[in-house]
């Protein structure tokens, strides 16, 4: 799993089920509401016994309303249901922890995504690639 693929999935699910633009990337100004602002905020893994591999990453999708409280509540129930399930490059893939909290006038939606890999060559390769920094 990629947090790329992950990212586009949930931008897919998104557009299909509201239509309203989707970043994924931090804005600074000319921001139209409603729309959607989605992230990554933590993104783990770890290589288990045999030729297995464990990915974890912590999202969050940002919804800028249009009008209020009312709205966001609505979105809220919205996408418990709809980020139940995500399209990943490993397939579809069931959340874990979602919830919302409503901040500063926005709705932050958060959710985990697990996945167990079996360990292809080419994730091997980026496992093993050494890193070389030059100053």
């Amino acid at each position: 799993m990629t947090v790329e693929k992950l990212i586009d999935g949930i931008a897919g699910s998104l557009h299909e089920a509201f239509g309203f633009p989707i970043y994924t990337e931090h804005i600074e100004q000319d921001l139209r509401a409603p729309c959607f602002l989605v992230l990554c905020d933590a993104n783990r893994g770890a290589r288990l016994p045999g030729d297995r591999y464990r990915h974890s990453a912590d999202m969050s999708i940002v919804y800028f309303p249009k009008d209020g409280k009312k709205e966001m509540d609505d979105v809220s129930d919205r996408l418990m249901y709809l980020m139940e399930f995500v399209d990943t490059d490993s397939g579809k893939v069931r959340t874990r922890d979602r919830s919302s909290v409503i901040s500063d006038n926005t709705l932050v939606f958060t959710f985990n995504v697990l996945v167990h890999e079996r360990i292809s060559k080419e994730m091997d390769v980026m496992l093993h690639e050494e890193t070389v920094f030059r100053g």
